[in-house]
């Protein structure tokens, strides 16, 4: 229906724009997000890895939605698991996350969550989600403003999200001077 296609067709024409920019000489690598880091984040979601537990035990995480190469753009390289895959990105019923260190280290003591799955409240509803990466925190509250659950990041394949406004991030060698 319309309400799948619209986020996957966007997602696809924004696919083309980033490999518009990072075909540029300068550029190394580029993505898009839905929120810049130190730049008050995203929305807030509650997530729960076992259905059973009390509603105290949820926890709240910033939502980020990203393309495929966010991590690496931004110089938050994996700590484990796998990044995006552009079809990923582009599917709006999508249901892969990557998560900050904070995030995993609340889902799972150890940290060691890739291949596990959280539940994201949707309403009086649960969506599942399976974790394919951990990646450092990033801070993306403003500076001063920081709180604990702020470092607690869920990533999300921006086709999921489906966010109006985008921002696009790019790493560029040397002098680059504007890329677009």
């Amino acid at each position: 229906g319309d309400e799948v296609d619209a986020p996957a067709a966007k997602a696809r024409a924004l696919a083309s724009l980033i490999d518009g920019v990072a075909s540029r000489p300068t550029v190394i690598r580029a993505a898009i997000t839905t929120a810049i880091p130190a730049d008050d984040g995203g929305p807030t979601a509650m997530l729960v890895h076992d259905l059973g537990a009390p509603a105290a035990d949820e926890i709240p995480a910033t939502v980020v939605g990203a393309s495929e190469g966010l991590f690496e753009t931004i110089g938050a390289s994996l700590l484990r698991g796998r990044d995006f895959s552009r079809q990923e990105v582009e599917d709006p019923l999508s249901a892969v996350v990557v998560v900050s260190a904070s995030l995993a280290a609340s889902i799972s003591g150890d940290g060691e969550v890739v291949g596990r799955s959280v539940a994201v409240r949707n309403g009086a509803s649960h969506e599942w989600r399976t974790i394919v990466g951990v990646v450092p925190d990033v801070q993306y509250e403003e500076f001063g403003e920081e709180t604990r659950s702020g470092r607690r990041a869920l990533y999300v394949p921006y086709a999921r999200v489906g966010s109006r406004s985008v921002s696009f991030m790019a790493r560029t060698r040397g002098e680059s001077g504007p890329v677009v």
